[in-house]
């Protein structure tokens, strides 16, 4: 899980503030995209291309077998686009942040696989 730096917080509190919480008034749409732009940039200079995945151990729930995956990598991280406007919504005291983004290259890999499954 990504922990943000101390700056691209302060970057979006500054956010919150510009945008206000009442669905009549507007913000600036281009400011609030160049602000998801920069924590995209931030996060993507601080933390590496590459991230272990957690060892994965399953069971299907309708059919009788199990799927283990151990040693994972996920790839590529850098290959992240923002594919929309970022929006802000307010509800009472909770904010919603939603930005749409699309991985050109996002590749997971496991070392070791292995899927079992029993039929009826």
């Amino acid at each position: 899980r990504f922990r943000l730096v101390p700056c691209i917080m302060l970057t979006l509190v500054f956010f919150m503030l510009l945008c206000a919480p009442s669905q009549q008034q507007n913000c600036d749409q281009s400011l609030v995209n160049h602000v998801a732009d920069f924590i995209l940039n931030q996060l993507l200079n601080k933390y590496p291309d590459d991230i272990k995945l957690a060892n994965i151990s399953s069971s299907f729930l309708y059919s009788a077998g199990k799927a283990e995956a151990r040693y994972g990598n996920l790839k590529k991280i850098s290959s992240i686009k923002r594919t929309g406007d970022l929006v802000l919504q307010s509800h009472n005291r909770s904010v919603d942040v939603i930005l749409h983004v699309t991985f050109l290259y996002l590749t997971v890999d496991y070392e070791e696989y292995k899927v079992k499954v029993a039929g009826d």
